[in-house]
């Protein structure tokens, strides 16, 4: 994030107070998420989340300018821990608390060795392109095709 917001022309100082607040903006995710999964199940709510993070990336494609990577850092902020909860819940759900643990961790590691693996061919591509357009657009994409299989999700049946 710093390296883009850095190359849209904010100071480092900038950047960075911008990825602090979007941490900060975890938490409520973090806690307003699985809340909404208590109330409408997983689907809704983790569909929303995708659907957010999609607007985030649809953002980045438009403007690079300060205001618009401050949104988009936020709104990525606001789902960025989000995730962790629902899969601990709807593996629980699916496969029982036996070895939730390790389905968990199991899921958490696709999840961040993705994740890691994103962030090395972002910076590839934007090394032979000159731009981050490339891999936000891909960002979005995804985004939005987990929006819609989560919308697929239903309650197992039998438990």
């Amino acid at each position: 994030f710093i390296p883009f917001a850095t190359d849209a022309g904010l100071s480092t100082q900038s950047a960075s107070n911008i990825q602090g607040l979007a941490g900060l903006f975890s938490l409520a995710g973090v806690l307003i998420f699985p809340a909404l999964t208590e109330k409408f199940g997983h689907g809704g709510p983790l569909s929303l989340m995708f659907v957010l993070r999609g607007v985030c990336f649809g953002i980045l494609v438009l403007s690079s300018k300060e205001p618009a990577i401050f949104a988009a850092a936020l709104l990525m902020g606001f789902t960025l821990m989000a995730t962790a909860p629902l899969a601990a819940a709807i593996t629980g759900d699916y496969f029982g608390v036996t070895h939730i643990g390790l389905i968990t961790g199991a899921i958490l590691w696709v999840h961040h060795t993705g994740g890691a693996l994103g962030a090395l061919l972002g910076g590839t591509l934007h090394d032979i392109t000159g731009s981050y357009t490339s891999m936000f657009m891909a960002c979005l994409v995804m985004a939005f095709t987990g929006s819609a299989v989560c919308l697929r999700i239903k309650p197992p049946t039998g438990n």
